[in-house]
């Protein structure tokens, strides 16, 4: 079945899912990027205990925790690029709403009061 929508719903919505889609990925970005210092201050953490003559199995473990760190979040960082992508075809999406059929909510604007009513449309 499908589904009834407005011109100015359609926009609307995909205006929405555009902000919406651009303001998760800054927010994964930023965790990515937080995940990243935490990444480079445990290999730090490493460096230090290393000094301080602790076990060399945990100085190993601490070393490959950091890597694990950097590497996923590289990988987030890597996927977020995608809500890039993901935002600028919602916005596209909205451009072309509005060139096929602006015009034509316009004309709709412009038309009498009866015109303005689907049901017109119908009749005639």
């Amino acid at each position: 079945m499908a589904v009834k929508i407005t011109y100015r719903q359609l926009r609307t919505e995909v205006r929405a899912l555009a902000k919406n889609v651009r303001k998760g990925g800054e927010q994964v970005r930023q965790r990515a990027k937080a995940l990243e210092a935490a990444a480079k201050d445990t290999g730090k953490v490493a460096e230090s205990i290393g000094r301080m003559g602790v076990a060399q199995a945990t100085i190993a473990e601490t070393t490959e925790l950091a890597k694990i760190m950097d590497g996923t979040s590289k990988a987030i960082l890597k996927y977020s690029a995608s809500t890039d992508t993901t935002g600028k075809a919602a916005e596209a999406a909205d451009a072309q709403a509005k060139a096929s059929h602006d015009g034509i909510n316009a004309a709709v604007g412009r038309s009498p009061d009866h015109a303005k009513d689907h049901r017109w449309y119908r009749q005639e």
